[in-house]
């Protein structure tokens, strides 16, 4: 019996591997949502897959009355917010669920063509998919998460905003005023730096402007922030309560990249807002 080299023995368990995946998600079919746990608020979104290519997305649960607004791809990355078990059509016996993807793109695509992520659904995977469903750092994916824009175009700053957000030329009105990307001008394109929630509706982070923040949620969120990597930053008199997230630079150097926060008053959640930090 001849001697196999190393690399070929390598390469051909890179095949075997890579064949015995493709068989495993080749027959996967449907999305499930996972059993209830205690710790988990159910509106937290739950992490899925496309399984499969060019997937409709439509703006209903309805086919028939319904436009197509998007496609999905294979391995595409999207967040299941809401499965509309009894008022959708079905589709081989799965019905459709509201989603909104990685991009900030929102839509109904039927349970047929996804498949779940985190089948444990741990309070952390839901967390996670909490966050990332709602706090975009791009202004396209902004734009497409609240629908639309208001106003006509670029809106000055006023004095407390440009001592907030130094570096931020103009802020653009998203849905109907109900939050602001703030921005800079780059190749005739908004470059976006920061965003500011400050109207009720839009979840992010399990957080929605006008909810209550006593001080066991406050330590509940500090926890999930920190189990997300996310590090205590700030907590001022002005209510103001931050957190940093540390990566590599644009100088080379490690240190904060991104922030998160909100700002309290009187106990109640005023705005929401996350950013970019950019090196000086």
């Amino acid at each position: 019996m001849g001697k196999i080299s190393g690399r070929r023995l390598w390469v051909q368990l890179a095949v075997l591997v890579c064949g015995l995946w493709l068989a495993a998600t080749a027959g996967a079919e449907g999305f499930s949502w996972p059993e209830p746990q205690e710790s988990v608020p159910p509106e937290w979104p739950i992490e899925a897959r496309c399984s499969a290519s060019d997937v409709n997305l439509r703006n209903s649960g309805r086919i028939a009355d319904s436009k197509v607004v998007g496609s999905l791809q294979f391995n595409d990355l999207v967040y299941v917010k809401k499965v509309h078990q009894d008022d959708s059509d079905l589709v081989d016996g799965y019905p459709f669920a509201e989603i909104i993807t990685d991009k900030g793109r929102k839509g109904f695509v039927n349970l047929k063509f996804l498949t779940n992520i985190a089948a444990d659904n741990t309070r952390a995977s839901r967390f996670r998919a909490a966050f990332n469903s709602g706090a975009f750092f791009t202004f396209n994916s902004m734009l497409g998460a609240f629908d639309e824009r208001s106003g006509n175009g670029y809106t000055p700053l006023s004095e407390e905003e440009q001592n907030e957000f130094s570096s931020v030329k103009f802020k653009i009105a998203l849905g109907n005023y109900d939050a602001w990307s703030y921005c800079e001008e780059l190749n005739k394109k908004p470059e976006q730096r920061a965003v500011k929630v400050v109207k009720p509706g839009y979840m992010v982070a399990g957080l929605q402007v006008g909810e209550s923040m006593d001080a066991d949620r406050l330590a509940q969120f500090d926890k999930d922030m920190q189990n997300y990597g996310w590090d205590p930053a700030a907590t001022d008199a002005t209510g103001k309560h931050l957190w940093n997230l540390n990566g590599r630079r644009a100088d080379g150097q490690t240190g904060p990249i991104n922030g998160f926060g909100f700002h309290e008053d009187n106990g109640t959640i005023k705005d929401i807002f996350w950013c970019i930090y950019l090196v000086e």
